[in-house]
This record gives C-alpha cells, structure tokens and sequence, in this order.
C-alpha cells in the first residue's frame, strides 16, 4: 500500500509539472528567425518584421610605417613641424552598414561605414566616413566626389598624392543607357579641404634655389557663393572600363575648372590603370590636389600610371608612378606594393612610396616610406 500511494503521489507531481511546462508553452513569445535576402547579392538578410534587406560588413587594419614621417599634434602624418619620426603603428577598426528595398521610384539604398583611427597614443573617435542615401538614381550624402577615380591595391594610403580624391556633401543623379553612365552633381565646395600649404609665408618666398618660379601668395580659398559642378560620364566593355569628368568650383581667385580622363584594364588580377587631369589656377584641386592657385596662375596638371601582376592567384604586385606640374615647382612620386591574400578577406601587404615634394605643404623635403599591413575583412 505504502508504494502505491509513492507512486501515485510521484505521477501527480509529474503532471502538475508538466501542466505547468505546457501552460509556460502555450504563452510563450514566437521566435522569428532572421532570413536570408538574396535578391541584392551575398551577405544580406531581411530585417525582421520589414522587407528591408541589411548587409553587414567591416575590416579590421594593422599597419607599421617607417621612413622619414612628420606628424602634428593630431597625429595626421603631413609635412608638420610638431615632430618627427621613424616609425609608427596606426589601428583602424571599420563596420559597414548597407541597407536595400524596392519602391515604386526603384531601388532605395542607404550605406554608411564608422571608423576609428588609433595611433600616436590617441583616436580619432568613430565618425561617418562615408554615408549616403539612394532613391532610383537620385543620390545625396557624404561621399567620393563625383570627380574621383580610382587605383588599386590592398592599401591607398599615399598613392596618389596627386588626384582630387576627396569626399564631399553632394546631391547626384544618374543614370545609365546601355554601358554607358552618366553623372551630375552638386558638391559642396567646403569639404574641398587638402593640405594647407602650411610652409608659405607672406612676401614673395623664392625658390630660387630650386630654380623653380616664385611661390604665389595669393593662396585661393572657396568661397561658398555656388556648389561645385561636377560631370561624368563612364563607359567600357570586356575588361576595359573608362571614366571622363569635369567640375566647375567657385574660388576667391575666380572660378576654377578642370577634367580627367581615367582607364582601367583588368583581367584575372593583372591590370593596367591610367589616369590625367589638368585645370587652371583656381581649379588646381582638380590638376594637381592642391588649393586654388597655389602657385600662381596658369595651368596645373597631372599624370599617374599603376599596371599590376598576379605572380599567383593568392600573391599580386602593383607598380605605380605619377607626375604633377604647376606654373612653379613640380614633382613626381612613385610606389611598389605586394599582397598576399592568405585567406579569405585576410590579406598582408608591403608596400613603399617615394615622393619627391609634397607641394600640397608648400615644397617641403622628399618622402620615402615602408608600410607594412594586415587586413582582415569580413562580409
């Protein structure tokens, strides 16, 4: 009798437990598990509850620099006069964020990337590096200028001084018929920002010496009255790809305009890039990266060049040169970089760069410098 009545309380006790299980079951939130979204490609997955689709991506980069570096006193290496050094490590940790739907005006994209700079024992802090929104071909944000071109390699770093390569505030639309795209902005002119020509002194400095014509002192700035014009036009088939643009800027030496012509050839991971612009003195951002006028009146122009050997599928080396000419000093610059991709989205490159002025500091010495990096990305 004894053991009837344990096992009649055991089984009593085994049902109210599992009374209670299924009651907790039966109220119970409902998980929705992320899907995959591959209508845009790899890497995406709706956000639940939306038919928006997000893609995640990001690298973390580790880099050693060593030659004869400057600094200032917010860590930027230029031709500063705060101190000097031999060698520096540089951390930079980036995430990217994409994000897609459709609508009744087409494709609607948003992308922005935060980054962080760690060197010299500061950062930077995370900020947008680039972030813009996307309705059909109707573009507004913080991004590369229409203007721009690009090179390759594992590491931009230095290559090249010479091209406008900046990121500005613009409203863009474009469209494309065929292979063939076409490009209008209006950029913001503030954003325009390169190196400062820090070393210039008021007077006429001389560079006689260098047996180069006089430095102006009417050093341009942008006045703000308009937004930059910036056009494009890009083309190609096969493995050969082109771009042609011009801009128009508004300067406090008058209005600055310029063109470029860029190429790219590309097959397996051998490649062939060239790249040439030319403006007048109020543009010479658009010829030569450097504030309107810097060096007086007249024309400003530059050339690069970049062609690229895959040795295996895994080991690519990239050779470059370029050249840049005002109505005063000129300089050249030349660059060698090897990657190795030792697996996916993790690559290791060394690379150096030599440049014989850097006229966006008003002529200071020659740079030589090594750049080791590890880079890991993810998608």
């Amino acid at each position: 009798m004894k053991y009837k009545t344990l096992l009649l309380g055991t089984a009593a006790v085994f049902a109210v437990a599992g009374s209670a299980r299924a009651a907790d079951l039966a109220v119970a939130e409902s998980v929705e598990y992320v899907k995959v979204c591959d209508a845009y490609g790899t890497g995406y997955f709706y956000i639940p509850g939306s038919d928006t689709c997000l893609k995640i991506s990001g690298d973390i980069q580790f880099q050693v620099f060593g030659g004869n570096l400057k600094h200032d006193s917010a860590g930027n290496i230029s031709a500063g006069d705060d101190k000097d050094v031999n060698w520096y490590y540089r951390t930079r940790a980036e995430v990217q964020l994409t994000a897609k739907s459709m609508t009744d005006w087409g494709m609607l994209t948003s992308f922005f990337n935060i980054r962080d700079n760690r060197e010299f024992g500061a950062h930077t802090g995370f900020y947008a590096e680039t972030a813009w929104a996307k309705l059909g071909g109707f573009k507004v944000g913080w991004d590369a200028s229409t203007f721009d071109a690009g090179f390759l390699g594992a590491d931009d770093e230095f290559f090249t001084n010479f091209d406008h390569d900046q990121h500005q505030g613009q409203v863009q639309w474009s469209t494309t018929i065929g292979g063939w795209g076409f490009f209008i902005a209006a950029e913001d002119p503030q954003d325009s920002n390169p190196s400062t020509l820090s070393n210039l002194v008021t007077g006429n400095t001389s560079l006689d010496e260098l047996t180069m014509a006089p430095i102006s002192t009417g050093v341009g700035e942008w006045k703000g009255d308009w937004p930059d014009i910036v056009a494009a036009v890009t083309g190609g088939g096969g493995n050969f790809h082109w771009k042609g643009s011009v801009g128009v800027t508004d300067t406090t030496v008058g209005t600055g305009y310029g063109g470029q012509l860029w190429g790219q050839w590309l097959s397996g991971g051998n490649s062939v890039t060239l790249q040439a612009a030319v403006s007048n003195g109020a543009g010479a951002l658009y010829g030569a990266n450097i504030q309107p006028d810097s060096y007086g009146s007249g024309t400003y122009w530059h050339v690069d060049g970049q062609v690229g050997f895959a040795v295996t599928q895994a080991f690519t080396v990239l050779l470059s040169a370029g050249y840049v000419k005002t109505p005063g000093p000129s300089a050249w610059e030349a660059n060698a970089e090897a990657d190795w991709q030792v697996g996916k989205g993790a690559v290791f490159a060394l690379e150096y760069y030599y440049l014989s002025h850097n006229l966006q500091s008003g002529y200071s010495d020659a740079n030589n410098v090594v750049d080791f990096m590890f880079k890991r990305s993810f998608d």
